[in-house]
């Protein structure tokens, strides 16, 4: 699996957003959304071995800072890029959700969504 995202460094037990690497085309905003936001990171981490069990090797995790040009809020999403059927790929991340993300703290402002690589319905 490619994830562009988050890793943990080798001798840290608890990553802050200082303390991994970013990979993504919104670099900054990304840093910038998960600066203090040490249980995100943390979860982040987890993430990617989330993602295989639940959509495959295949599936591809990116990170994507939005904002609500009305609000100026921001949300961080994950995207999980997968070629399942999107019947099935929407199945997975409903259970992804009940089994694992929605029972982890720290999760305002980020969810998970799919997309889909050519998947036909």
């Amino acid at each position: 699996m490619q994830f562009t995202g988050l890793r943990r460094r080798d001798n840290e037990a608890e990553p802050t957003p200082f303390e991994v690497e970013i990979e993504t085309t919104h670099d900054e905003a990304v840093k910038e959304f998960l600066n203090g936001r040490a249980e995100l990171v943390a979860l982040l981490c987890e993430a990617p071995e989330k993602v295989v069990y639940y959509f495959g090797d295949d599936a591809e995790l990116y990170l994507n800072v939005t904002i609500d040009v009305e609000t100026d809020e921001r949300e961080l999403f994950g995207n999980i890029c997968t070629s399942l059927p999107v019947i099935d790929a929407l199945d997975r991340l409903d259970r992804m959700d009940d089994e694992w993300f929605l029972k982890q703290t720290g999760t305002r402002g980020f969810n998970f969504a799919p997309e889909f690589k050519g998947a036909a319905t």
